[in-house]
């Protein structure tokens, strides 16, 4: 599945690759394309089976500005495990500056995505979720 324009779950283009393909470079119309890769190339997406990984990004605001060992804590015990527990989880990264804080984490469809997306808000008294976003994966490296 794919995330459109409207951020929805929609079906990839007939034309996608199935299981085990890596595409590098190609054309595709652009009305097809994730919203991540330009008109003219779609490049290196991995696909296994008929879907996509995706990635969730969160931005938060820290109350403590990202520095006491309570947040730090929170973050180790608490929102990591979550995370990893999430149907489709592949792998996350956590980083923070000066209080802003920011979680990617990988999954291998748009709806695991979509449903850890609901699952990993910050609970109330929490960090202050700035934003969030599902997107497709590109490459990794």
């Amino acid at each position: 599945m794919l995330i459109g324009p409207n951020r929805q779950p929609r079906a990839p283009p007939a034309s996608a690759p199935r299981s085990g393909t890596l595409i590098i470079g190609g054309s595709q119309a652009a009305g097809d394309l994730p919203r991540c890769v330009s008109a003219g190339i779609y490049a290196a997406i991995r696909v296994r089976g008929d879907q996509m990984a995706h990635a969730l990004v969160m931005q938060v605001k820290l109350m403590d500005g990202g520095a006491s060992e309570e947040g730090r804590r929170m973050l180790e015990e608490v929102v990591v495990p979550n995370a990893k527990s999430q149907p489709g989880f592949q792998s996350g990264t956590w980083m923070n500056d000066e209080g802003n804080g920011m979680g990617v984490a990988i999954f291998d469809s748009a709806e695991h995505a979509a449903a850890a997306q609901e699952a990993l808000k910050p609970p109330p008294g929490g960090p202050e979720l700035i934003s969030t976003g599902i997107y497709v994966v590109g490459a990794t490296a």
